[in-house]
């Protein structure tokens, strides 16, 4: 994983992402005490709640939590201070200045959460984008005229399941999750996604999708169609690591990017 500062690039190991992932959880329980956080039937851990007063109490759990993941911090984290040029710099920076980013009334606390809402924004937007292109392609591929679903965040076939849009196949919910596409690459038989978001393998998924949104699309519309890349997987990858995937091209359902 690969974390851009303003004055130096480096990698974050699978070891070093997962320290970190705890360590923000850590100061999150830190600042807002044990008393905040509840745990959720079927996810696994605990989660800060929302806060009262900034976000909408309807929220399962605050947008805070995804600082663990979210790539786009760690690197507003160098840019506040741009002698950061490795992971244990970061995280030293990171342990000793937490209140600043993460506390209500912090130095730089309301450019946190604004990143947070539109990363959360960007993610909405693309899979909203995403439901035309898939009811394209059932129809074109499979001859399903079905009406796809997109699930909130945070609701319970989010959360559990991975699952971003559905449809039904009979009395069976099929579930679909949608990342953003970075870039993309033909190797032989193998297509190599790039997305900029980490990805985990959910069973219950039967397709992935992939999508770079133009800037001026509207959700739900189809007038960007060319210009709004997209792929559509099985969810049968060969390989996944961090936020790259292989797929053979047999795993390939519909897209506007290979003839």
């Amino acid at each position: 994983m690969r974390i851009r500062g303003p004055r130096s690039t480096f990698d974050m190991s699978d070891r070093d992402h997962h320290e970190f992932k705890n360590l923000v959880m850590l100061k999150l329980r830190d600042i807002y005490g044990q008393e905040s956080f509840s745990t959720m039937s079927g996810v696994w851990g605990n989660f800060l709640n929302p806060l009262e007063g900034l976000e909408n109490p309807n929220r399962v759990k605050s947008i805070l939590n995804y600082l663990n993941t979210n790539i786009l911090f760690r690197e507003l984290i160098c840019r506040k201070n741009p002698s950061i040029s490795s992971y244990q710099e970061l995280k030293e920076y990171f342990s000793k200045n937490f209140r600043k980013f993460m506390a209500r009334g912090g130095e730089y606390f309301l450019e946190v959460v604004q990143l947070l809402e539109k990363t959360e924004e960007i993610g909405i937007l693309n899979e909203l984008s995403a439901i035309p292109r898939l009811k394209r392609g059932l129809k074109e591929k499979l001859s399903l005229d079905v009406n796809v679903v997109y699930t909130l965040p945070d609701s319970e076939d989010d959360l559990i399941g991975g699952i971003d849009l559905y449809y039904l196949d009979g009395d069976q919910k099929v579930g679909c999750q949608v990342k953003p596409l970075r870039s993309f690459s033909v190797e032989g038989d193998t297509i190599i996604i790039e997305s900029s978001g980490l990805i985990k393998k959910y069973p219950g998924i039967q397709f992935l999708i992939f999508i770079d949104r133009h800037e001026r699309e509207l959700p739900r519309e189809e007038k960007y169609l060319a210009a709004t890349k997209f792929f559509i997987f099985y969810n049968d990858p060969i390989s996944i690591e961090n936020k790259t995937l292989i797929f053979s091209q047999g795993s390939l359902f519909y897209t506007n990017q290979i003839s």
